[in-house]
């Protein structure tokens, strides 16, 4: 491919990648009903047509959005693994990864969506991989990871509930593991 090709293709990924960018903050913070080729070009200030062009149409955008969240999802799970510890490592990344967390909020909010529940199920097992060993750390749960396991994935579920985009601050996510701690050590002497 000669250097001009390899300069026109480099700009258009740029250009798509500020759209999909863009299209994953909005459905983060507004979910998947504000989303449309008119609100998507609003925010990006292009025309429908530039968004015709780069996705041809908002399916193949969704699409291309579940790309980029599998991608996000590898970048924090990769950050998860190397935290040191939940308190304060993993909190940081928590909050530094907000957009994510609230995509998949999104997606679990629409998993009667068959292409959202299977994409809700694989990025899970990605997150469980690398959260699990710091959490039986964590909460003293290494005798009991069949436990462990089933109570991060109810917890998990609760955590989605529970998380409001103004609230999701780094105090909420500690006050949140100080209950689940409590929670945690109350079940143990019962």
């Amino acid at each position: 491919m000669c250097t001009i090709n390899k300069k026109i293709k480099s700009r258009n990924e740029r250009k798509k990648k500020e759209w999909i960018e863009r299209g994953y903050t909005l459905v983060a913070e507004d979910g998947f009903e504000r989303l449309s080729v008119n609100s998507i070009s609003r925010l990006v200030g292009k025309s429908k047509s530039s968004f015709y062009h780069h996705f041809g149409d908002l399916e193949l955008f969704k699409t291309d959005l579940l790309d980029y969240h599998v991608k996000q999802v590898n970048i924090f799970s990769g950050k998860i693994s190397k935290s040191d510890n939940i308190y304060p490592s993993l909190i940081h990344v928590f909050v530094e990864h907000q957009s994510d967390i609230f995509f998949h909020k999104q997606l679990r909010i629409h998993r009667r969506n068959p292409t959202y529940k299977k994409h809700i199920e694989n990025i899970f097992q990605v997150y469980e991989n690398a959260v699990l060993e710091q959490w039986n750390i964590h909460f003293n749960l290494n005798h009991q990871k069949l436990f462990s396991k089933k109570l991060n994935r109810f917890i998990s579920e609760h955590f989605f509930l529970s998380i409001t985009y103004e609230e999701y601050t780094f105090d909420w996510l500690k006050n949140y593991l100080n209950q689940i701690f409590d929670l945690i050590q109350h079940m143990k002497t019962v």
